[in-house]
Protein backbone atom coordinates (compact mmCIF):
# COMPACT_ATOMS: atom_id res chain seq x y z
CA UNK A 1 0.00 0.00 0.00
CA UNK A 2 1.72 3.22 -1.41
CA UNK A 3 1.95 6.11 1.33
CA UNK A 4 0.09 9.03 0.51
CA UNK A 5 2.41 12.47 -0.75
CA UNK A 6 1.57 14.98 1.81
CA UNK A 7 0.98 18.40 0.13
CA UNK A 8 2.22 21.61 1.73
CA UNK A 9 0.43 24.45 1.09
CA UNK A 10 2.94 27.53 1.57
CA UNK A 11 1.22 31.14 2.64
CA UNK A 12 2.25 33.25 -0.20
CA UNK A 13 0.59 36.13 1.39
CA UNK A 14 2.24 35.73 4.80
CA UNK A 15 5.83 34.87 3.11
CA UNK A 16 4.91 38.42 1.00
CA UNK A 17 3.74 40.50 3.77
CA UNK A 18 7.05 39.16 5.86
CA UNK A 19 9.58 39.72 2.96
CA UNK A 20 7.91 43.49 2.56
CA UNK A 21 7.87 44.05 6.65
CA UNK A 22 11.71 43.02 6.38
CA UNK A 23 12.37 45.09 3.48
CA UNK A 24 10.42 48.28 4.95
CA UNK A 25 12.74 47.35 8.31
CA UNK A 26 16.23 48.11 6.73
CA UNK A 27 14.80 51.34 4.02
CA UNK A 28 13.43 52.99 7.79
CA UNK A 29 16.98 52.05 9.61
CA UNK A 30 18.75 53.19 6.22
CA UNK A 31 16.97 56.28 6.57
CA UNK A 32 17.01 56.97 10.04
CA UNK A 33 21.07 56.10 9.56
CA UNK A 34 21.39 59.14 6.49
CA UNK A 35 19.39 61.42 8.48
CA UNK A 36 21.67 60.71 11.60
CA UNK A 37 24.92 61.29 8.87
CA UNK A 38 23.62 64.75 7.72
CA UNK A 39 22.80 65.98 10.71
CA UNK A 40 26.12 65.16 12.01
CA UNK A 41 27.72 66.34 9.00
CA UNK A 42 25.36 70.01 9.57
CA UNK A 43 26.41 70.44 12.94
CA UNK A 44 30.08 69.48 12.45
CA UNK A 45 29.93 72.39 9.59
CA UNK A 46 28.01 74.62 12.05
CA UNK A 47 30.67 74.27 14.38
CA UNK A 48 33.93 74.59 12.42
CA UNK A 49 32.35 77.80 10.64
CA UNK A 50 31.57 79.33 14.06
CA UNK A 51 35.30 78.72 15.41
CA UNK A 52 36.46 79.76 11.74
CA UNK A 53 34.55 83.02 12.05
CA UNK A 54 35.27 83.72 15.64
CA UNK A 55 38.85 83.17 14.92
CA UNK A 56 38.51 85.67 11.78
CA UNK A 57 37.26 88.41 13.99
CA UNK A 58 39.68 88.06 16.68
CA UNK A 59 42.76 88.39 13.88
CA UNK A 60 40.97 91.03 12.53
CA UNK A 61 40.84 93.10 16.05
CA UNK A 62 44.44 92.03 16.04
CA UNK A 63 45.58 93.56 13.09
CA UNK A 64 43.60 96.59 13.75
CA UNK A 65 44.86 97.08 16.84
CA UNK A 66 48.88 96.34 15.83
CA UNK A 67 48.07 98.59 12.73
CA UNK A 68 46.78 101.71 15.17
CA UNK A 69 49.89 101.35 17.70
CA UNK A 70 52.84 101.02 15.44
CA UNK A 71 51.17 104.05 13.05
CA UNK A 72 51.24 106.16 15.96
CA UNK A 73 54.49 104.99 17.06
CA UNK A 74 55.80 105.76 13.67
CA UNK A 75 53.74 109.17 13.47
CA UNK A 76 55.81 110.33 16.76
CA UNK A 77 59.41 108.88 15.80
CA UNK A 78 58.48 110.99 12.54
CA UNK A 79 57.72 114.53 14.14
CA UNK A 80 61.22 114.00 16.38
CA UNK A 81 63.08 113.81 13.44
CA UNK A 82 63.88 117.60 12.50
CA UNK A 83 64.55 117.68 16.78
CA UNK A 84 67.61 115.28 16.59
CA UNK A 85 70.81 115.60 14.58
CA UNK A 86 72.35 112.51 12.46
CA UNK A 87 73.85 110.60 15.41
CA UNK A 88 70.23 111.37 17.10
CA UNK A 89 71.77 113.99 19.85
CA UNK A 90 68.91 116.28 20.59
CA UNK A 91 68.85 119.56 19.16
CA UNK A 92 65.41 121.43 20.17
CA UNK A 93 65.47 119.71 23.91
CA UNK A 94 62.23 121.90 25.04
CA UNK A 95 60.68 120.78 21.18
CA UNK A 96 61.31 116.91 22.31
CA UNK A 97 60.03 117.46 25.61
CA UNK A 98 56.46 118.94 24.66
CA UNK A 99 56.48 116.43 22.10
CA UNK A 100 57.14 113.44 24.29
CA UNK A 101 54.44 115.24 26.81
CA UNK A 102 51.82 115.27 23.89
CA UNK A 103 52.24 111.60 23.77
CA UNK A 104 52.20 110.82 26.95
CA UNK A 105 51.92 106.78 26.32
CA UNK A 106 55.50 106.57 24.98
CA UNK A 107 56.97 108.23 27.86
CA UNK A 108 59.69 105.81 28.68
CA UNK A 109 59.06 104.38 31.90
CA UNK A 110 59.72 105.94 35.26
CA UNK A 111 61.22 109.29 33.29
CA UNK A 112 59.00 112.22 31.57
CA UNK A 113 61.58 113.38 29.61
CA UNK A 114 62.59 110.14 27.79
CA UNK A 115 60.81 108.54 24.77
CA UNK A 116 60.09 105.02 24.11
CA UNK A 117 59.45 104.03 20.53
CA UNK A 118 57.66 100.32 20.28
CA UNK A 119 55.97 98.02 17.44
CA UNK A 120 53.82 95.74 18.65
CA UNK A 121 54.07 92.21 17.64
CA UNK A 122 51.14 90.75 15.43
CA UNK A 123 49.67 87.30 16.50
CA UNK A 124 47.00 85.96 14.27
CA UNK A 125 45.73 82.23 14.76
CA UNK A 126 45.25 79.86 12.23
CA UNK A 127 43.52 77.12 14.44
CA UNK A 128 40.01 76.79 13.33
CA UNK A 129 41.08 76.33 9.83
CA UNK A 130 43.78 74.23 10.45
CA UNK A 131 41.38 71.61 12.56
CA UNK A 132 38.38 71.76 9.67
CA UNK A 133 41.54 70.90 7.10
CA UNK A 134 42.58 67.90 9.57
CA UNK A 135 39.58 66.77 10.80
CA UNK A 136 38.22 66.72 6.90
CA UNK A 137 34.93 68.76 7.73
CA UNK A 138 35.62 71.61 4.56
CA UNK A 139 34.54 68.85 2.04
CA UNK A 140 31.05 68.79 3.53
CA UNK A 141 31.31 72.48 2.88
CA UNK A 142 30.02 74.63 -0.17
CA UNK A 143 33.19 74.56 -2.36
CA UNK A 144 33.04 78.53 -3.33
CA UNK A 145 32.70 79.66 0.17
CA UNK A 146 35.87 76.96 1.43
CA UNK A 147 37.66 78.34 -1.46
CA UNK A 148 37.31 82.35 -0.70
CA UNK A 149 38.14 81.21 3.38
CA UNK A 150 41.30 79.35 2.07
CA UNK A 151 42.50 82.42 -0.21
CA UNK A 152 41.56 84.56 3.11
CA UNK A 153 43.97 82.67 5.06
CA UNK A 154 46.39 82.91 3.02
CA UNK A 155 46.40 86.78 2.56
CA UNK A 156 46.46 86.43 6.37
CA UNK A 157 49.67 84.64 6.15
CA UNK A 158 51.25 87.30 3.73
CA UNK A 159 50.10 89.48 6.31
CA UNK A 160 51.47 87.84 9.03
CA UNK A 161 54.96 87.98 7.09
CA UNK A 162 54.88 91.66 6.07
CA UNK A 163 54.69 92.71 9.69
CA UNK A 164 57.13 90.48 10.93
CA UNK A 165 59.84 91.59 8.33
CA UNK A 166 58.93 95.08 9.97
CA UNK A 167 58.98 94.08 13.15
CA UNK A 168 62.37 92.66 12.81
CA UNK A 169 63.66 95.21 10.99
CA UNK A 170 62.99 97.91 13.94
CA UNK A 171 63.92 95.44 16.61
CA UNK A 172 67.39 95.32 14.24
CA UNK A 173 67.42 99.02 14.18
CA UNK A 174 66.96 99.36 18.26
CA UNK A 175 70.10 96.31 18.24
CA UNK A 176 72.61 97.75 16.06
CA UNK A 177 72.01 101.36 18.29
CA UNK A 178 73.05 100.11 21.31
CA UNK A 179 76.53 99.02 19.69
CA UNK A 180 77.21 101.67 16.87
CA UNK A 181 74.59 104.62 17.90
CA UNK A 182 70.96 105.01 16.20
CA UNK A 183 71.30 105.97 12.13
CA UNK A 184 69.01 108.56 11.55
CA UNK A 185 68.87 108.16 7.19
CA UNK A 186 68.15 104.20 8.36
CA UNK A 187 65.25 105.12 10.71
CA UNK A 188 63.81 107.75 8.08
CA UNK A 189 63.63 104.82 5.74
CA UNK A 190 62.33 102.16 8.06
CA UNK A 191 59.54 104.85 9.01
CA UNK A 192 58.73 105.23 5.46
CA UNK A 193 58.47 101.70 4.37
CA UNK A 194 56.91 100.71 7.75
CA UNK A 195 53.98 103.66 7.51
CA UNK A 196 53.49 102.08 4.11
CA UNK A 197 52.92 98.83 5.29
CA UNK A 198 50.64 99.96 7.99
CA UNK A 199 48.86 102.43 5.80
CA UNK A 200 47.05 99.61 3.87
CA UNK A 201 43.70 97.98 4.76
CA UNK A 202 44.41 94.51 4.96
CA UNK A 203 41.11 93.94 7.50
CA UNK A 204 38.30 94.40 4.89
CA UNK A 205 38.41 91.37 3.06
CA UNK A 206 37.79 90.05 7.22
CA UNK A 207 34.29 91.62 7.28
CA UNK A 208 32.94 90.18 3.50
CA UNK A 209 33.66 86.78 4.64
CA UNK A 210 32.73 87.21 8.07
CA UNK A 211 29.31 88.48 6.88
CA UNK A 212 28.69 85.33 4.77
CA UNK A 213 29.55 83.01 7.08
CA UNK A 214 27.15 84.09 9.56
CA UNK A 215 24.59 84.52 7.00
CA UNK A 216 25.20 80.61 6.69
CA UNK A 217 25.01 79.79 10.62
Amino acid sequence: MSAKKKIIKINWLDHFIGFISVLLGVLIAFGLNNQKETSNKEKAIKIALKNICEEMDKNRHQIDSVQKHNMLSLKVLRKMMPYVDENFDVLERDSVVQLIHDYPDFRQLGNDTTFEATLQFVYLSYTAWETAERTNVLSYMDYELVSDIAVLYDYQADIDKKYQEVFDEFADIKQGSQVNGLNKQRLKAFISEAEFTYSLRPTDPYIEIINRIKGDL
